[in-house]
């Protein structure tokens, strides 16, 4: 029994040695991560702010193809994904968030007889949002 608290007391002893010997991993593991971590944050900041501006330029479903291609182009969707399907969840999300506002269309020649088209437009805070993201 004496052994381990001789044990004990040597570890807690040599416990500030420890920590400085393995500080600067830590750090340098640290700093690697926080730079990941900003790269990541400013890239998907990139992406909203494009999608926004996207938005606030054209008319139609155009933008869904604009997106899409952006997001292709970037690597992050396969090209052979949907467009309006995709990039409709980053829409009614923005749309949920009041950032855009939405209109259904009738996309069907007989009324009713197919799916709407929703067109969106940017809202006040839209714009205020693509402000914040573009600083």
């Amino acid at each position: 029994m004496a052994w381990v608290l001789g044990l004990t007391g040597v570890v807690l002893f040599l416990q500030p040695v420890l920590d400085l010997w393995t500080a600067r991993p830590r750090a340098e593991r640290t700093a690697r991560l926080s730079a990941a971590h900003a790269k990541y944050t400013r890239s998907l900041t990139e992406i909203w702010c494009g999608i926004l501006g996207v938005v606030a330029q054209q008319d139609g479903y155009a933008y869904a193809l604009t997106v899409h291609n952006g997001l292709v182009g970037r690597g992050i969707i396969p090209e052979s994904t949907d467009p309006l399907s995709y990039v409709d969840g980053f829409l009614r999300d923005m749309a949920e968030r009041g950032w855009l506002t939405s209109r259904a269309i009738d996309s069907s020649p007989v009324p009713g007889a197919g799916p709407p088209i929703y067109l969106y437009s940017l809202t006040e805070s839209g714009r205020r949002a693509r402000e914040v993201l573009t600083q």
